[in-house]
C-alpha cells in the first residue's frame, strides 16, 4: 500500500498506514 501509482483496495488503504 502507500503506492499512488495503483488503485488501493479499501483493506489496502486501511492496512498500509499501521504497518
Amino acid at each position: 500500500a502507500g503506492v499512488s501509482s495503483q488503485p488501493v483496495s479499501l483493506a489496502d488503504r486501511l492496512i498500509g498506514p499501521m504497518m
